[in-house]
């Protein structure tokens, strides 16, 4: 989802980026210039995460696999150790 955002005087990149909860990347990909100004209008592409809800006989392997990532990845990103049916993985 992208967002068309005007800058106000006390934006700042970080402030940008702690409002809608992304990383900087998702503001410089879609613009000209790590400078913004007041008035300026930017791009930001807001990222709606992907939701895996585990289903019997799944392990994080097999769901790692499935979204070409590692299982460390979905341990760190949702702060797990195993997993059971029914749980919500952010992926």
């Amino acid at each position: 989802m992208y967002i068309i955002y005007r800058i106000n005087e006390l934006d700042t990149l970080n402030t940008i980026i702690k409002k809608f909860n992304i990383e900087e990347k998702n503001i410089i990909n879609y613009n000209s210039s790590k400078k913004i100004s007041e008035g300026d209008r930017i791009i930001i592409d807001k990222q709606i995460p992907k939701v895996h809800v585990v289903m019997p006989g799944e392990s994080l392997e097999k769901i790692a696999k499935l979204y070409n990532v590692s299982e460390e990845y979905l341990i760190k990103k949702n702060g797990i150790n195993k997993i059971f049916n029914g749980l919500n993985i952010l992926i």
